[in-house]
């Protein structure tokens, strides 16, 4: 055997052998194939092979990173939310629950590629982002400045199975985010209390958002007899509410 044509089997083998293993769901389907070009353009007598070999790690590169975000791999919370001390303090009241926070101030559009949101930052910035990346989302019904309304959001996200919680200042607005996808829904003042009194569980809400949606009412109830009756806030509620009220108060004065 010619020593260059030994050399290019050699090389051949190693691209064939490869494709049996794992690709680290990090690695861009790109660079997969960069590598994979590389014995082409170096050994052409072996192109056909070679080919074989490119198409198989590139298959194989697609159904690992699919299999990374359809293994649960989403951490991460959506917060949308327009109002910049209301956001600040619902994220902030996630992080202190020890969860990772997207903020973002509006969505332009949800109907693009699958699971694909394209939004408006914190700081105004635009955003695109993979909601795959995510284990739940909070929802505001009313967005000024964004181009879709939090109604047009949820519906979105349901359809690329990622369950919401719909965050507004009225019961009717909560209602409509309900009918359009949101699976459980809470006026603001109760969704930030019901974070800090960790009645928010994202698990729950995918599994079973009846019990999350009835763990929420029941801090409601306790503050809205709070200030129809007067009734004194108790135990986790309490805690909560006090803490909720000096978020709000701190992020208001910036």
């Amino acid at each position: 055997m010619e020593p260059h044509n030994k050399e290019g089997l050699e090389r051949r083998d190693q691209a064939v052998s490869s494709i049996g293993k794992p690709e680290e769901p990090g690695l861009s389907y790109l660079s997969i194939l960069q590598e994979k070009m590389k014995v082409v353009k170096e050994h052409p007598v072996e192109s056909a092979l070679a080919a074989t070999a490119i198409l198989g790690a590139g298959a194989l590169a697609k159904r690992a990173i699919g299999r990374y975000f359809a293994s649960g791999a989403g951490r991460g919370v959506l917060l949308v939310e327009d109002t910049p001390y209301t956001g600040k303090a619902l994220k902030e009241a996630l992080e202190l629950e020890g969860e990772q926070v997207t903020w973002l101030r509006g969505v332009k559009r949800a109907d693009g590629l699958p699971h694909q949101l394209k939004g408006i930052g914190a700081s105004g910035e635009e955003v695109v982002l993979d909601t795959r990346k995510f284990k739940g989302a909070l929802v505001d019904g009313e967005l000024e400045g964004s181009y879709l309304q939090g109604a047009h959001v949820v519906d979105a996200l349901k359809k690329g199975h990622l369950p919401s919680i719909g965050i507004s200042s009225n019961a009717e607005s909560n209602a409509l985010l309900r009918r359009s996808g949101a699976s459980a829904s809470a006026e603001k003042p109760t969704a930030l209390a019901s974070i800090l009194a960790h009645k928010v569980d994202f698990a729950l809400l995918k599994r079973n958002p009846a019990a999350l949606q009835s763990g929420m009412d029941g801090v409601g109830r306790e503050i809205s007899a709070y200030y129809k009756e007067g009734l004194r806030l108790q135990g986790d509620t309490a805690r909560a509410y006090e803490q909720s009220e000096k978020l709000l108060r701190r992020f208001l004065s910036e």
